[in-house]
């Protein structure tokens, strides 16, 4: 049997390693980020824009700056050098917009690594989901460690120190941007420069949006997932950005709050290692209905936790849903076996010089045959959900604008976990 390449391959290592180091910096700002726009003047809406400015983040990486730079070594470089930026904004500015604003580089270096992990684990065809487990466990093990220490350190500023809120935020910014810094230099030094095949220019993809069409009307069961996705993640968007700011104000220190949410992330984080196992013998059905129905019921019940006991509870029960929750909705995306073709026509343009030197123009058509594949369903229901976490922060910024409690958010979130539950069991149905 194979070993783990964790353990013998050493660029997997290395780049274990470098993910770890950075979003062990990048959960401590995160942690800190809503306390600090809270800091310099700002409120719980202006925290909810910034949440949909991280999703705008997020899909100017997958569609536009991952074409861009196609390697996985300028991937997770530049990927990394825009978390540098978020950081080190967060560590200079006094401003509260500034520090929203600040988020699209968030997004835009998570969109940028996600693409990254993605190809690196094309390039070992029979061991895929053990380079992604590996390298997306990094994340969440170095943003859970992030978050603890972040509370610890914080707590320590304040109260040891002496530093204002604001001054103890911007020097852990600083340690964070010094520790990215130091990540980046190394990655750039040490990792050799991956052949790529020859690059022919930069193409703007197109979408194919009738394609998409076509699809979940001869494929229900897509669009049943696509409502799904789209639940998930608005959901998500409407009470992820103010959740600590909501149970700090219910009486939760930031100190126990850091280690709370360590244990929810580390916690979804081994159930990874065990889940999509356990998703692939008894199927995604029981999975999927069950992490989506008690994660919603979770999260209703965040705004009445006051004691850190019960809060570490809810988490531990939320990181174990959201471990069994992605395997599951990205299986049952795969276990569509029905692929569909059609044929697509459009307009090429033609510009170069001829031999004469003179300027030559011109246009011709071009028809060739698309393919939606279910590596290419999932994609699609990947993107179509990031939409919908900016959507749902947009809504939620609403809704405080309207006098609307954090509370109610909340619940508004939690409800709409519980609806997609509901249609993951007609999913089940209509198979």
């Amino acid at each position: 049997m194979n070993s783990m390449l964790l353990l013998s391959n050493r660029r997997i290592q290395q780049y274990f390693l470098v993910l770890l180091a950075i979003h062990m910096s990048l959960g401590c700002l995160r942690f800190l980020f809503p306390f600090q726009i809270l800091n310099l003047g700002g409120n719980e809406i202006l925290n909810q824009y910034s949440s949909t400015l991280f999703a705008v983040g997020q899909i100017l990486g997958f569609l536009l700056v991952a074409m861009i730079f196609k390697s996985n070594r300028s991937r997770l470089f530049f990927g990394g050098v825009s978390l540098f930026l978020f950081m080190l904004i967060m560590g200079v500015s006094n401003n509260p917009i500034i520090l929203a604003i600040s988020r699209t580089f968030d997004g835009l270096g998570y969109g940028l690594l996600f693409m990254a992990i993605i190809s690196i684990a094309t390039q070992f065809p029979d061991r895929e989901g053990e380079v992604m487990g590996g390298l997306f466990a990094a994340i969440l093990s170095g943003s859970a460690i992030g978050q603890g220490i972040a509370g610890l350190l914080w707590n320590f500023l304040l109260e040891v120190v002496k530093l204002s809120s604001i001054q103890s935020i911007q020097f852990i910014s600083y340690l964070a941007t010094l520790i990215t810094l130091i990540s980046l230099i190394l990655l750039y030094i040490s990792f050799k420069p991956e052949s790529t095949p020859e690059n022919n220019g930069w193409k703007l993809p197109h979408l194919h949006a009738i394609s998409w069409i076509r699809t979940l009307i001869a494929i229900p069961s897509i669009g049943v997932l696509m409502i799904i996705y789209c639940l998930y993640d608005f959901a998500h968007g409407l009470y992820t950005p103010n959740l600590s700011i909501l149970l700090v104000n219910q009486g939760i220190s930031e100190v126990l709050l850091g280690f709370g949410y360590l244990a929810g992330d580390i916690t979804w984080g081994i159930s990874q290692i065990f889940a999509g196992k356990i998703v692939d013998r008894i199927g995604h059905p029981v999975p999927l209905i069950l992490s989506l129905l008690l994660k919603g019921v979770v999260v209703v019940f965040y705004p009445g936790i006051s004691i850190f006991l019960a809060l570490l509870v809810v988490l531990v029960l939320a990181g174990l849903m959201e471990g069994f929750l992605e395997p599951s909705r990205n299986k049952a995306a795969l276990s569509i076996e029905k692929s569909q073709e059609f044929a697509h026509t459009h307009n090429h343009l033609d510009m170069g010089f001829s031999s004469s030197g003179s300027f030559a123009f011109s246009i011709h058509k071009h028809e060739h045959n698309h393919q939606m594949k279910s590596e290419t369903i999932v994609g699609g229901l990947q993107a179509t959900g990031v939409v919908f976490l900016g959507l749902g922060s947009l809504v939620g910024s609403w809704l405080l604008i309207q006098d609307i409690s954090l509370e109610v958010v909340t619940i508004i979130g939690g409800i709409c976990l519980i609806i997609a539950s509901l249609f993951s069991i007609l999913l089940s149905l209509i198979r």
